[in-house]
């Protein structure tokens, strides 16, 4: 039932989700260079938003799918390494 209520959400709300947690990624790596916290947070927002998709998706050969993966994994990883810099 709660599967039920989550496909139901992420099919209705999804692509706005998605384009949020790509937008949060871009912020991250232009605006908030110097900020760990929200690099972090746009990160885990991103990870839920792949998360949800996974399993909540039957089909992933869509277009909207393989934007979202190949755009967040650049801008995910650009954000990691910035990230480790400012640690050490």
């Amino acid at each position: 039932m709660m599967l039920r209520g989550l496909i139901t959400f992420w099919r209705k709300y999804g692509p706005h989700v998605e384009f949020l947690g790509i937008i949060f990624l871009l912020i991250g790596n232009t605006y908030m260079k110097h900020s760990m916290a929200f690099k972090g947070f746009a990160l885990a927002f991103w990870m839920l938003c792949l998360i949800l998709y996974i399993t909540t998706e039957k089909n992933y050969r869509t277009i909207r799918f393989w934007f979202f993966l190949v755009i967040g994994v650049i801008l995910a990883m650009n954000q990691t390494l910035q990230l480790v810099s400012m640690v050490n």
